[in-house]
């Protein structure tokens, strides 16, 4: 596999909730973040391919608008993390940046900086029908996370470690949901 079909099977992965807590656990930083680590899958919401919803007022001569722009965050998927009881969205967003065959650090990089620039001005976050209890506001923060595959380009884990930024691998062996989440009685 190779080139899009590659960042497609890992997005496709990442969207499942266990396969998210599975990755947070290599950093545990994140996965300290989780508001529930007895339910840890429930406490964590995938966004792939984010969009966010920005206000904007305009002045004009009829007086002053608010136009509402939706915009596509730069990285594959944002996990949102909720309470699992209250359903509300608390803490950091973090976002995951999938390394793509033949993208340079730079490249990589660059895409995290627009990823920070596409946040820094105030928004919320556009949700499903299917997510809609959930509220969409802006993180306390917005944290990376890189996703490298296991045998890509040592150059890339080198260099995200050295800059001090977090980077993980998608487990060869998927974990299975029993084993993160435990039973409801």
């Amino acid at each position: 596999m190779s080139g899009p079909e590659t960042v497609d099977r890992c997005l496709a992965a990442c969207c499942d909730r266990a396969i998210g807590v599975a990755l947070l656990q290599q950093h545990r930083p994140y996965w300290e973040l989780l508001p529930s680590l007895r339910r840890p899958a429930e406490s964590l919401l995938p966004l792939p391919l984010p969009l966010v919803r920005r206000r904007e007022r305009l002045v004009s001569d009829r007086g002053v608008e608010t136009v509402v722009h939706l915009t596509p965050v730069p990285c594959e998927l944002v996990f949102l993390l909720c309470d699992p009881e209250w359903k509300v969205k608390v803490g950091p967003d973090i976002c995951l940046l999938i390394h793509r065959p033949e993208e340079s650090f730079n490249d990589l990089i660059d895409r995290w900086r627009k990823t920070q620039i596409c946040l820094s001005q105030p928004y919320e976050w556009h949700l499903e029908e299917t997510q809609k209890q959930f509220q969409a506001e802006a993180g306390e923060a917005v944290l990376p996370l890189f996703l490298l595959q296991p045998d890509g380009p040592e150059l890339i884990r080198k260099a995200l470690t050295t800059v001090g930024l977090p980077w993980v691998t998608l487990p060869l062996e998927l974990p299975e949901v029993n084993n993160l989440v435990p039973a409801i009685s």
